[in-house]
C-alpha cells in the first residue's frame, strides 16, 4: 500500500485491504467492466478475503469517506450498503451508514465474456463528522450488507481524518466525592461525641 506497508500517516488498514487501480479488471482477457471507480484521482481502496468487514486502526478522527458498489465480471452492483464504526477499547463507540446507489443496474450478460449493462456505480460521501464528539477511539470498521455471490464487495476513497480534539477540563467527579465523604465522617464523629 504505502511502500508494501498497510500504515500510512498514523492509519494503518488490515490486512485485508486492497489498493485498485481504476484499470483493474477481474480477467485481463474479458472485456468486463472495471472493478470499480475512484472519486478522485486513479486508485481506491477495496475489501479482499475475509470481506465481510475492513479494520482500521487509528486514534485519529474520520470525518469523511467516499463509497461505491465495486463491479465483478459485469454480475450487477456489489454491496447495498457500508457502515463505519468508531471502536474504542470498550467496544463500539458510534456508526454511520450509507446506501450505496446501484446506478447502471445489472441485466443479464450477453453471451461470451461481453458485460451487459452492470458497470461500477459512482461514489457516494458518507459523513461521519459526528465521530468527532467520540473519544476514546482506537480505529474504526467498515462493514457491509451483500446481496449475494459476486454483489458483496464495495470500493472505497478519500478518507479525511484529523486530530481529536481534547475534550474540555472539567473537575474530576472522584475529587468530589471524596471531599463528601470526609464531611460525612466528620458529621458522623461529632454527633457519635456528642451522645457520648
Amino acid at each position: 500500500m504505502n511502500g508494501n506497508s498497510s500504515t500510512t500517516q498514523g492509519v494503518t488498514f488490515g490486512d485485508n485491504a486492497l489498493v485498485i487501480g481504476d484499470e483493474y479488471r477481474v480477467s485481463p482477457n474479458a472485456p468486463n467492466p472495471t472493478w470499480g471507480v475512484p472519486h478522485s484521482g486513479h486508485y481506491f481502496l477495496g475489501n479482499g478475503t475475509p470481506n465481510d468487514y475492513l479494520l482500521i486502526q487509528t486514534t485519529l478522527v474520520l470525518t469523511e469517506a467516499w463509497f461505491g458498489r465495486n463491479e465483478y465480471y459485469g454480475n450487477g452492483g456489489g454491496a447495498t450498503s457500508v457502515t463505519v464504526t468508531a471502536v474504542g477499547a470498550l467496544g463500539d463507540l458510534g456508526s454511520e451508514t450509507t446506501l450505496l446507489p446501484d446506478t447502471y443496474p445489472y441485466t443479464g450478460n450477453l453471451p461470451g465474456y461481453s458485460i451487459g449493462n452492470g458497470l461500477p456505480d459512482p461514489m457516494v460521501r458518507l459523513d461521519t463528522s459526528s465521530f468527532l464528539g467520540l473519544s476514546g477511539i482506537t480505529g474504526y470498521r467498515i462493514s457491509r450488507v451483500a446481496t449475494g455471490q459476486y454483489t458483496d464487495d464495495w470500493v472505497g476513497d478519500d478518507f479525511t481524518f484529523t486530530t481529536a480534539t481534547s475534550p474540555s477540563t472539567v473537575p474530576e467527579p472522584t475529587g468530589f466525592a471524596t471531599f463528601g465523604l470526609g464531611l460525612l465522617g466528620m458529621t458522623y464523629m461529632l454527633r457519635r461525641q456528642k451522645r457520648i
